[in-house]
């Protein structure tokens, strides 16, 4: 089992630059833009050499001691907002080379850089070299060089993209390619894995889920990472976990000490077969890498899968320690869902009808059931219940999306100019928009 990289920690300001990235305007120029706050550099690299430039075939990121993982990877230090353009376009030298560094040193500092990179991307050299992708070492400012092919290294020649910003989520892998080397150096071995692993999620996912098990990239829930989701499901072969050990388990008292209103959240305690001690999973929506609080987290139990002749091919993050890559479909028979409640629900907020702690107790509709048995569960759903979820009622996943996008920017609007399109009692259906009132749309 691998700890978190060292050259991923602990990243220190550097002295200023004559340069700052927010200085550019084209984000296409940010890898372009020579002394500017992002650069490329290979991990560890010892390679510098007596005259002021090398060709490609002279020095490698494969030179950088075996000790270090991702030798023979460039990285590609720069801010978070850049990610999503980065991942649809590729870096590009708009104006002249993408200029790089020749290491990333040991405390974590990226040297040249003003500001502390917010996103690392690693670029495998051994594909881009494959590919004829040039480099260019200049040993008298210690710095590599690449015009990419045509000007671009496309996001088919990076491992992963690593999110380095403070806080909870530091650490967090936003992209993993499924040929990266380390998908199959960091495998673990049967006696090295936890028995619980949690994948948490959005209560839109949980049906599907429930009846086809986890599939890799299936529905990217994030912002971040939605745009490109074609390009995830060609790239990515896994799903991501936490650990369900300590790194994942904290003691109730720690979540109360945070006070009300704190994102992190717990699920009902599950009884361990080793020690038979109720434990509660906590998840922070940072820490998952996810916009919002999940609603709910999977628990993929592997000593079950072991006993069903289940192998499930499980790799270690080299990022973070509790971090683990389940690599292809994970099958429903393994999972048990449980729900990821606020420690900090208000009274006013819990149902009254459907204990909120119970998925199966809210209704799941399909709409291709026969007329009669359709109105009879849509009656129950209506009647008694309050809410619902409907499946098979042949919407895209596009219009969807496009839909949830449209309200967002709805309730994102003045309190003004949502009241002034406001029902009244006189039509029939009386709306509000408000915080704590009821809202429909």
């Amino acid at each position: 089992m691998h700890v978190s990289s060292p050259h991923l920690s602990h990243f220190q300001t550097l002295p200023p630059l004559a340069e700052d990235i927010d200085d550019i305007s084209n984000v296409s120029d940010v890898a372009s833009a020579v002394g500017a706050s992002s650069f490329i550099g290979s991990v560890y690299s010892d390679t510098k050499g007596s005259i002021s430039q090398f060709s490609s075939r002279q020095l490698s990121a494969f030179t950088a001691p075996p000790r270090y993982r991702n030798s023979g990877a460039f990285v590609h230090g720069t801010k978070f907002r850049n990610f999503a353009p980065i991942m649809e376009q590729g870096l590009k030298a708009a104006k002249s080379e993408i200029f790089m560094i020749d290491e990333v040193r040991p405390d974590g500092r990226v040297p040249g850089l003003k500001e502390a990179p917010e996103i690392l991307i690693f670029i495998d050299e051994e594909k881009a070299r494959s590919e004829n992708m040039e480099f260019d070492y200049d040993a008298k400012e210690g710095t590599w060089k690449t015009r990419g092919i045509d000007g671009v290294i496309r996001p088919w020649f990076f491992q992963k993209v690593v999110d380095q910003r403070k806080g909870p989520g530091r650490g967090n892998v936003l992209f993993q390619s499924k040929e990266d080397p380390l998908m199959q150096a960091n495998k673990l071995p049967p006696k090295m894995r936890p028995q619980y692993l949690l994948h948490a999620t959005y209560w839109e996912n949980v049906a599907g889920i429930l009846k086809e098990g986890i599939l890799p990239a299936k529905n990217p829930s994030s912002t971040s990472r939605r745009p490109f989701k074609s390009l995830l499901q060609g790239a990515e072969s896994h799903v991501y976990t936490l650990r369900g050990t300590e790194s994942s388990v904290r003691e109730d008292k720690e979540a109360c000490r945070r006070g009300p209103g704190h994102l992190l959240s717990k699920a009902e305690p599950e009884a361990l077969p080793e020690d038979e001690q109720a434990v509660h999973f906590l998840m922070e929506r940072d820490r998952v890498g996810l916009d919002r609080h999940p609603d709910a987290i999977f628990v993929i139990d592997t000593k079950k899968a072991a006993q069903m002749g289940i192998d499930l091919e499980l790799v270690q993050s080299g990022d973070r320690e509790d971090n683990i890559y389940v690599r292809g479909k994970v099958p429903s028979e393994l999972l048990t869902v449980k729900p990821n409640i606020p420690l900090s629900l208000p009274e006013s907020l819990k149902a009254k009808i459907v204990d909120p702690k119970s998925f199966t107790d809210v209704p799941i509709i399909d709409l291709s059931l026969g007329e009669a048995e359709l109105v009879e569960r849509l009656r129950y759903a209506c009647e008694v219940v309050g809410f619902m979820q409907v499946t098979a009622h042949g919407v895209s996943e596009e219009l969807q999306q496009k839909h949830m996008e449209m309200q967002k920017r709805f309730f994102a609007l003045s309190q003004q100019k949502k009241a002034a399109v406001a029902s009244t009692s006189e039509l029939g259906c009386e709306r509000s928009w408000g915080m704590g009132r009821c809202n429909f749309v």
